[in-house]
């Protein structure tokens, strides 16, 4: 052999497959563990459905062509088919029936030919998409008997769609307008069984510093101290609060109860030279204003 050379392996006797194992060049699937390969053709009808669950392989159990495949960690290769199904337009069509969202919503959580039921249950059950997206998770888990999955993807597009409306309240706020508080909150609590009292702590030009919930309560009382409300403010370095509670009855009249907290977190605040701007009383379909009835001087 001339120096400089290299030599080159000799190549041995081929060595045999075992069978039931992947090798180089026939990687097997590994999510629908059945030791096929990439290239083997799809098996017969009624064989597979299930998809691969971490990693699309292509042709595997779910028959789905491997261009429908999508990345790694991407949904089954079976509801890529269905996603390729849906025209964009529709998911970009505010005009959605709230069927037809939800269904949407849950296509990547449940088996093909499941959501539509599902849907209509829950619908008939919680009212309507607010009433469901705000149930807690418990009483979805519980009641609704759905699977952690489908809890977890309707509480997430309820925080999606809180936190829109806390950006939207923020924005209105340095307006001086408070038509985006009831909105925000009747989001989180119009359809709670008990009392909650929460307080909007705003700086000097009325932007929003943070929010609180402050107490709850039973079916018709929610416990509050102005001394707490007063100290948190405070701490936040608030100029002003704003005092929000729901009525789980439906009615939005403020009690004499309700009055007299007003007048008193009103007076502890002024002590400190915070102005508390409006306690709003929500419902589902209702609210009031105690500063449009004069309760705040």
């Amino acid at each position: 052999m001339a120096k400089g050379e290299e030599s080159t392996p000799q190549a041995g006797p081929a060595t045999p497959l075992r069978q039931g194992r992947a090798t180089k060049g026939r990687a097997a699937c590994q999510d629908c563990k059945a030791g096929r390969s990439r290239k083997a053709q799809p098996p017969p009808a009624g064989a597979g459905g299930k998809g691969c669950r971490r990693r699309p392989c292509g042709p595997c159990g779910s028959g789905t062509p491997a261009a429908a495949c999508l990345p790694q960690d991407g949904p089954t290769c079976a509801s890529a088919a269905r996603h390729l199904a849906i025209q964009p337009a529709e998911i970009w069509d505010t005009e959605l029936s709230d069927q037809r969202l939800l269904e949407l919503l849950l296509l990547d959580t449940l088996p093909p030919g499941e959501g539509e039921a599902l849907v209509c249950r829950l619908l008939a059950e919680y009212g309507d998409i607010q009433g469901l997206l705000s149930a807690a998770p418990d009483r979805l888990r519980q009641h609704g008997a759905l699977r952690p999955e489908v809890v977890h993807q309707l509480k997430l597009a309820q925080a999606i769609g809180l936190r829109l409306g806390r950006i939207r309240m923020q924005q209105c706020l340095t307006l001086g307008r408070f038509d985006a508080v009831v909105e925000y909150l009747r989001m989180r609590l119009a359809r709670s069984p008990i009392e909650h009292l929460w307080a909007l702590f705003l700086n000097a030009r009325c932007g929003l510093i943070a929010e609180e919930e402050h107490a709850r309560g039973t079916i018709n009382h929610t416990p509050a101290y102005p001394r707490e409300i007063v100290k948190r403010a405070l701490e936040h370095g608030a100029a002003g609060v704003v005092l929000v509670h729901n009525h789980p009855s439906g009615d939005a009249t403020p009690s004499a109860r309700d009055i007299n907290l007003t007048s008193k977190v009103r007076a502890a605040l002024a002590t400190v030279d915070i102005r508390l701007h409006d306690h709003i009383i929500i419902t589902e379909a209702d609210a009031t204003s105690l500063a449009a009835l004069g309760h705040l001087g």
